[in-house]
């Protein structure tokens, strides 16, 4: 092989035909289906939620609460993965964004689970959120700090070389607002063998999801086994653990079966991050002469 000669994608074939298996492909048996309720309020807290009309529904198998929820983990603790949240879904009865998740319903049918979501009752007493990026800088992550990494933020003395330039300039730019929206919905199917968990899940990063997990379900790493062979999409959406990774493994573990939790596309665009509104100032300066 040379310079310039085109390399197959291995997976290529496989996707193109429609035979590739994903996370939402898999149907161990004995599977339920999970469904999500989301917050309908942007900023506030939840008073109250009664599951009493979805559990009346034959086929429904339990509604996760934070009133129910198992205990996880320390999230202090963790430092060999990456939350796509700094909270544990359903830890809390804070809401921080239009569309979390604050429940999640588990029924023998994907059809049943998602009638049943819609039957939770939820009151909330709302808060004021916060929209604009200069109200919300005091939430930003530490200047130094990427993911699990310190970044190098200066080397020499940038004001002193700034303020002896004779030509200087400074420009802020500005980024809108992107979703990722891969064509492969984010999924996770989870079943628990004994002390093992096994997950199919749409990720990026199967180590970084197998740590996560293992740590807050208080297992060994071996214990723990994530299976992506197949990635549709991404756009580094799927390069964090979210909620819905955790509460699929949750909910296999309190209904002793088999779960899939598939994402819809509206649910997409609240569950699994985004690019935010970016305000970048770039300094320039020039010693001598400009042309």
């Amino acid at each position: 092989m040379s310079l310039g000669d085109p390399i197959p994608r291995r997976d290529g074939p496989l996707k193109v035909a429609g035979r590739a298996t994903y996370a939402a492909d898999q149907h161990p048996q004995g599977i339920a289906y999970a469904a999500p309720v989301l917050s309908t309020i942007a900023s506030g807290e939840v008073l109250s939620i009664d599951t009493r009309p979805a559990m009346q529904r034959a086929g429904v198998l339990t509604v996760l609460t934070p009133d129910n929820m198992p205990p996880l983990g320390q999230l202090t603790d963790l430092k060999s993965g990456t939350l796509g949240e700094p909270r544990l879904p359903l830890s809390d009865r804070l809401v921080e964004y239009d569309g979390q998740l604050v429940g999640l319903v588990v029924a023998e049918s994907l059809e049943l689970a998602n009638e049943a979501a819609a039957l939770v009752q939820i009151v909330y007493a709302p808060g004021t959120p916060r929209s604009e990026i200069e109200r919300s800088s005091d939430r930003f992550r530490p200047k130094d700090f990427y993911g699990i990494a310190e970044l190098q933020t200066q080397r020499g003395d940038v004001d002193e070389a700034l303020s002896a330039s004779p030509f200087r300039l400074q420009h802020s730019y500005e980024t809108s607002v992107e979703h990722h929206n891969p064509m492969e919905p984010h999924a996770t199917t989870a079943l628990w063998e004994g002390d093992r968990l096994i997950v199919y899940d749409s990720t990026q990063g199967v180590i970084s999801t197998r740590n996560v997990l293992a740590h807050f379900f208080g297992l060994p790493a071996g214990n723990v086994r994530v299976i992506c062979p197949y990635v549709g999409g991404g756009f580094g959406s799927k390069g964090y653990v979210w909620p819905r990774t955790i509460l699929a493994a949750a909910a296999a573990k309190a209904t002793g079966r088999p779960v899939k939790l598939a994402l819809s596309r509206q649910a997409t665009f609240s569950n699994n991050g985004h690019r935010g509104r970016t305000i970048q100032t770039v300094s320039l300066a020039q010693t001598g002469s400009v042309a």
